[in-house]
This record gives C-alpha cells, structure tokens and sequence, in this order.
C-alpha cells in the first residue's frame, strides 16, 4: 500500500510540474505578446480579459509550483489545480464552439491532468 501511495505522489508531482511550466509559458505569452497575435489566436476576447487570464494563468501555475519550497502547501496546489481544470473546461467550449478542434483537445487533456491534480492534492 505504502507503495501504491509513493507512485500516486510522484505521479501528481509530475502532474504538477508539467502544468506549472505549460501554464508559465501560456500565461507570460498572454501577459507579453504582441497583441496582433493575441487578438488573432482569440478573435471574440478583447486584449484586457487575455492579458488578465495569463496573469491568472501565471498565478495559478506559481500555486502548483508552490509545494516545491513549502511542502504544507500542497492544498494551494490542488485549489490552482482546480482552478485551472475549470478554465480548461471554459476553453474547451469556446474551442469547439470555434471549431478548433486541436486547442479543443489540447484544453480537454490539460484539464483532465489538472483534475487529477486537483483531485490527488485536495483529497
């Protein structure tokens, strides 16, 4: 049993860590980029509300990353987490209802590794 416990902590550690970097580099793309690019990728959002979800983004990926130097604050992670699966799902309807099917899928996958974060730190 002791084990199994020590596969499922690494696993969300992982979990954790992938997030944390993806969600980085999505949230300072969204906080720096040029706006032309940005607007382009998000036709029906206006600038402000992108540049407030990647500071979102950002923060929340700095929550997961969080128990790596205070290791009493895995619930942060797993609050950023579910924070971050509720985003996907929002994404994922404004993908597919866009029709595109490839960020539909990629947000789909991202939220379903942020839920088993959210699920493994919040238990």
């Amino acid at each position: 049993m002791l084990e199994r416990k020590n596969e499922m902590h690494t696993a969300l550690w992982i979990a954790q860590l992938a997030l944390a970097v993806l969600y980085v580099l999505a949230g300072l793309w969204k906080l720096a980029g040029p706006a032309p690019s940005l607007e382009g990728q998000m036709p029906s959002l206006p600038l402000t509300l992108i540049r407030m979800i990647g500071l979102a983004e950002t923060l929340a990926a700095l929550g997961l990353a969080l128990p790596a130097v205070a290791p009493r604050s895995l619930v942060v992670a797993g609050w950023a987490a579910a924070i971050l699966a509720a985003e996907a799902v929002v994404f994922l309807v404004y993908h597919v209802q866009h029709g595109a099917r490839v960020p539909a899928v990629a947000m789909l996958v991202l939220g379903l590794l942020a839920g088993f974060v959210a699920w493994g730190r919040l238990k």
